[in-house]
């Protein structure tokens, strides 16, 4: 069983916004306001809950606007962690901004879309691919719509993904990439200088049997035309702004066998994994 809890995340930000118009003449999307701060803001505040210490933004269009925010974008965190903007040499697709960061990136590593915001439980990824085989490249998260017809759609069997759908015209249901992955390194070995993500590399990972998908539920919406960018703007600021639940220690999440101050001596309290998995689902 590998280590459960990742360090490192990749943010995909270098898309070019085209279909937002104006908005994006001068920002790039993930750089654009979102109630008291720009909408990758939010994304970093979310990954550093489930123990993200470093953030990698691939960077590609207006590169320059988001290496200008770095500063500010880390002042909003709740604790420390390392940003590092990662540019693109030219246009290089989804996987070749992962390509052209090979040399930064860790062993295991959480990957997302800087456009879009899943809010789901994080552990739950986590600890389905902790227990991933040797055959397993990546594990991607998944959502379920009433109308997946904006977007692709992906077969499974089980949790292993079989295939993508191109999108549908069509109002039809079904399950689509939520935008978050977690990526063995050896991804590196699929990728080239210039290539898609989405296109080239899952499609031939999901051929290959190394691919797996975790189901979620939770809010989840992409900023990628007006209509959904002004409905983040009025829904996510409330939605992030979080409860706060404080659990006693001793007698309460730990049985009580005195002082427990080393790893050995701490015994869960029957349903307190429960409990902290419950809370944190419902955000």
């Amino acid at each position: 069983m590998r280590s459960v809890t990742l360090r490192q995340c990749a943010i995909l930000v270098g898309g070019l916004g085209t279909r937002l118009g104006a908005l994006t003449t001068n920002l790039p999307k993930p750089i654009l306001p979102c109630g008291d701060r720009p909408f990758l803001a939010w994304l970093l505040r979310e990954f550093v809950r489930f123990g993200v210490e470093e953030f990698l933004l691939l960077t590609g269009h207006l590169s320059g606007e988001v290496e200008a925010r770095v500063q500010a974008l880390s002042a909003l965190l709740p604790r420390q962690a390392n940003i590092v903007v990662c540019e693109e040499p030219t246009r290089a697709g989804t996987g070749g901004a992962l390509f052209h960061a090979r040399e930064r990136l860790d062993e295991r590593f959480l990957l997302c879309n800087g456009d879009s915001l899943f809010d789901f439980n994080v552990a739950r990824l986590l600890a389905a691919a902790a227990g991933d085989g040797t055959q397993v490249i990546g594990r991607m998260v998944l959502r379920r719509l009433d109308d997946a017809s904006r977007f692709g759609v992906v077969e499974l069997d089980g949790d292993e993904i079989r295939a993508f759908s191109e999108r549908s015209s069509p109002v039809t249901p079904g399950v689509i990439n939520g935008g978050v992955y977690l990526f063995d390194r050896r991804l590196i070995n699929d990728l080239t200088s210039s290539c898609s993500l989405e296109a080239d590399i899952m499609p031939r990972l999901a051929a290959q049997g190394a691919l797996r998908g975790i189901v979620a539920e939770g809010y989840f919406r992409d900023i990628g035309i007006p209509e959904d960018f002004a409905r983040a703007q009025a829904e996510v600021p409330p939605l992030l702004h979080r409860p706060a639940l404080f659990l006693d220690r001793d007698g309460v999440i730990n049985i009580d066998h005195g002082w427990v101050g080393t790893r050995d001596r701490f015994e869960w309290m029957p349903g307190a994994l429960d409990a902290i998995r419950g809370a944190t689902d419902a955000g």
